[in-house]
């Protein structure tokens, strides 16, 4: 419902916009602005809440017409949740309920928040007119300003507050005027630091916090 609103809000001032509007060029140009989006946790595995607000701000140069590094900072919730099995374990599926889960000592979970700056190298294409779609990845530095640890049998004493996670990201951006521009962003943060590592039949497995975001965006252009 929420992602219906963003399209609904970008598709709006597209609309109000002049439709003979004159062909913008980025290239060279700074631009500046503000998202805010829709947040979900990923990496919770048993239907615990894992929906919020993010937000940030922009900063963004085209270095050419179809190309730009943008850097931002953002702020958003995160976490993890899994069962780590003792090894050996062959009883896969034992506990059922999340009620059962969170009573349980193989149950933990990571609850936190962090300030996220995510720089990216982005690729725009024209689709037509002052609309254009968009492709762009990089790193992101994540500093954890909370961390909240539920964990039944995982050491968690040396797990880092600050890394460096990547992002890969998709989007449509109108040009409303030589100044003004909408935006309509998805992306995915995954990697970074190890929330814990659990047995499995053939490997073990990692777990990472990863978040998936659908950004409404504003810039203007310096």
């Amino acid at each position: 419902m929420k992602k219906t609103v963003y399209y609904v809000m970008f598709l709006s001032v597209c609309a109000f916009s002049q439709t003979k509007a004159k062909l913008i060029n980025p290239k060279g140009k700074w631009y500046f602005g503000a998202e805010i989006g829709l947040n979900t946790i990923t990496s919770f595995d048993y239907n615990e809440e894992n929906t919020s607000i993010s937000v940030g701000g922009i900063s963004e140069y085209y270095f050419d017409k179809h190309w730009s590094v943008q850097g931002r900072i953002k702020y958003m919730k995160t976490g993890v949740s899994f069962i780590n099995q003792p090894e050996n374990s062959w009883n896969f599926g034992w506990i059922k309920t999340t009620q059962v889960l969170l009573d349980s000592p193989v149950y933990n979970r990571f609850d936190g928040q962090a300030v996220v700056i995510p720089i990216d190298l982005k690729w725009e294409f024209r689709i037509k007119k002052n609309w254009h779609g968009s492709i762009k990845t990089g790193p992101a530095l994540t500093m954890e300003t909370k961390s909240n640890y539920n964990y039944g049998n995982v050491d968690y004493s040396t797990f880092s507050k600050t890394f460096v996670t990547m992002n890969f990201g998709y989007g449509f951006n109108y040009y409303i005027s030589k100044r003004y521009s909408v935006g309509l962003d998805f992306e995915y943060y995954f990697l970074g630091d190890s929330k814990g590592t659990t047995y499995e039949f053939l490997w073990n497995k990692t777990h990472y916090a990863t978040n998936s975001l659908c950004n409404f965006q504003l810039k203007y252009r310096l």
